[in-house]
């Protein structure tokens, strides 16, 4: 979701970052979703988007493989 919302202040049509997308994609496949990440460092951040979007009952939990 970096730069998401900066680009949404500059450009004059829809910006859709990539957590919404696969999230509720994952929520059409199953009831509760993992977040897989690459770096520890993304962790805090990737923990808002759940809260952000309301789905926070149904995220399960979320790994860094570094």
């Amino acid at each position: 979701m970096c730069g998401v919302e900066a680009a949404r202040e500059v450009i004059d049509i829809p910006i859709i970052g990539g957590f919404p997308a696969t999230a509720f994609m994952a929520l059409a496949l199953s009831q509760r979703f993992s977040i897989v990440t690459i770096l520890q460092s993304t962790v805090a951040m990737q923990r808002a988007h759940p809260q952000t979007y309301g789905i926070e009952d149904t995220f399960a939990s979320i790994r860094a493989i570094d």
